[in-house]
């Protein structure tokens, strides 16, 4: 009696209990209207939704290329790299044959951040590249609890990337915005990573300080050869490896940013489906949906 109660137990927790690295069907979120941003989470304001929106809209028009960003409330102990790698899939981001999409993924509870990227764009977005913006350009803001900075932010430096990567230059993108809403001084230039906020403004004093101390050491013993080294490293890598001449940034031209506002309502219509792209109006955006791209892996993950 005792064998067959364990055995009955045994069989309801197997049932019961979610299987290592599969999902249930109910775990996954189906896309919004608006598809380049999903807020489930509701930690984003409308003028920054917006804003991603005709941002996103922009690099399609002009690359195909796709990037989106999902906020949801927690991963409910499951694993942000494998949750992140099936949404991609099931919502077919970025275009189907060049698998030009990304999914930047917020699990605000966990405070956990997965930029997770496609096939086609594993060169321009290397893991260690999207370490370096979730780093650099997302945490500051988001341990701080500004999401709306954060997430902007991160989008932006993404799609810069993600352009540079077709020759098209952040430019571009921002003159494809409405004339209205194609930069914004006073709010989104505190989202620019080289506008100095959250970062150490001393911080270039004792660095100057210790190239300085290599230079002295360098010459003094080595008769400089160390340095002709390092620049010849330097100079090889970059002729080898500059796949992202000249796309602009975030400096020169773009110095404004990108602004929202003046953008209209929320579209009231439906969800994204399968098919083709909605043809359906509403001002909040035009209606898209993923092109049957698949995700390679690549990318990075960690918490804020």
């Amino acid at each position: 009696m005792k064998r067959a109660a364990a055995v009955f137990f045994a069989f309801m927790i197997l049932i019961f209990s979610p299987a290592s690295g599969s999902y249930a069907a109910g775990d996954y979120p189906s896309a919004t209207r608006e598809f380049f941003v999903n807020d489930f989470a509701g930690v984003l304001d409308e003028d920054t939704e917006l804003s991603i929106i005709r941002i996103g809209e922009s690099l399609e028009d002009l690359t195909t290329a796709q990037v989106v960003i999902v906020t949801i409330d927690s991963l409910d102990g499951q694993d942000i790299d494998s949750y992140a790698n099936e949404l991609f899939r099931r919502w077919g981001i970025g275009q189907k044959g060049k698998n030009n999409g990304v999914l930047i993924l917020n699990a605000v509870r966990d405070r956990m951040i997965r930029i997770e990227v496609g096939y086609g764009l594993e060169g321009a977005l290397t893991d260690i590249e999207t370490a370096k913006i979730r780093k650099e350009y997302m945490n500051p803001y988001l341990q701080q609890g500004d999401y709306n900075g954060g997430l902007l932010n991160g989008y932006i430096a993404v799609v810069s990337e993600v352009a540079g990567e077709y020759g098209v230059s952040m430019e571009e993108i921002r003159e494809k915005l409405p004339s209205d809403t194609r930069m914004k001084y006073d709010f989104y230039s505190r989202y620019r990573p080289d506008s100095g906020n959250h970062r150490d403004s001393d911080g270039f004093i004792p660095a100057f300080a210790i190239i300085l101390m290599f230079l002295v050491v360098d010459g003094i013993f080595f008769r400089f050869r160390l340095t002709y080294m390092i620049i010849r490293i330097a100079f090889y890598r970059s002729l080898f490896d500059g796949r992202h001449g000249g796309h602009g940034g975030w400096g020169g031209g773009d110095s404004g940013g990108f602004g929202g506002g003046g953008w209209g309502g929320r579209n009231s219509g439906g969800r994204w489906s399968s098919g083709g792209r909605s043809s359906g109006g509403g001002s909040f955006g035009r209606g898209s949906r993923g092109g049957g791209g698949s995700s390679g892996g690549g990318g990075s993950s960690g918490r804020y």
